[in-house]
């Protein structure tokens, strides 16, 4: 008996210890387990949840401002588009007045005809007949003059159209290439680059006195072609201020001044008198 009751004393002793040993062990789990959701939530939440929350409305935002873009793209086109049909609608109209201009000049060379036959029919009479003949041949010149300063006043405007069509052209093909860049088609805006740079070649041909001002252009789609190659960010604005300096330019250009052709104001010219 006496060797059993210690045996139980201390088989108890041993027992409260292991359930306290349990219990701390319970409890430094839950410890820790509390201190992971206590710091560990807000970590999570900071370097996992937020950045991608942020992400996201920054990518939406992204989104709505390519969406913007690209309508105001639209628009720019859309108005370029009518700045070309008018173009070529003033060049067409420009085209049969020349059309016109050369069956005046047909008319012209009749009259001519007929009146070096009244000349040589006026060579043999009266003296009074010299001043007629001197008069005739004074409308004769002044007519051929008349006709060749408006013949060369139409073909200048002509050419001016033309190239101020081929500049209005290259400015299209510029924004047709920021539309592409924003799609993510890099090869297909240096295609619209290489139409560019080939209406502003054709406009520097076509107007020497441009061709300085047109060379620099040129040289900055080369630049431009590069940067879409290398994927630049630089490629979008530097294209936009290209596209904002060719339309300034294609915008503030006129024609040369030119004398009025009085055959567009025709004056009377006093009629030769009867033989």
């Amino acid at each position: 008996m006496s060797r059993e009751e210690p045996q139980g004393f201390w088989g108890v002793v041993a027992g409260f210890f292991r359930f306290l040993f349990t219990l701390i062990f319970v409890i430094a789990i839950l410890v820790g387990i509390a201190a992971a959701l206590y710091y560990g939530v807000p970590w999570v939440y900071q370097n996992v949840i937020d950045p991608i929350q942020n992400n996201s409305a920054r990518i939406a935002a992204l989104e709505q401002q390519i969406e913007t873009m690209q309508e105001a793209r639209q628009d720019d086109l859309h108005s370029l588009q009518e700045a070309l049909d008018q173009t070529e609608a003033d060049l067409t109209d420009l085209q049969e007045k020349l059309a016109a201009q050369v069956e005046q000049l047909e008319a012209l060379e009749t009259r001519v005809q007929r009146s070096e036959k009244r000349i040589t029919q006026l060579e043999g009479t009266t003296s009074s007949s010299e001043a007629e003949l001197a008069l005739l041949e004074e409308q004769i010149e002044q007519m051929s003059e008349q006709l060749g300063m408006q013949t060369s006043n139409l073909q200048e405007m002509e050419t001016f159209l033309q190239a101020r069509l081929l500049l209005l052209q290259s400015t299209q093909d510029l924004l047709h290439a920021r539309l592409l860049l924003l799609e993510d088609n890099p090869r297909g805006a240096r295609d619209a680059l290489t139409a560019a740079r080939e209406h502003l070649q054709g406009a520097a041909e076509l107007i020497p006195l441009w061709q300085s001002t047109l060379d620099d252009f040129i040289a900055q789609t080369e630049t431009l072609d590069q940067l879409v190659a290398e994927h630049s960010f630089r490629a979008v604005s530097e294209m936009e201020s290209l596209w904002a300096a060719i339309t300034d330019f294609a915008t503030v250009q006129q024609p040369a001044q030119t004398a009025e052709s009085p055959l567009l104001s025709p004056r009377p010219t006093p009629t030769p008198p009867a033989p």
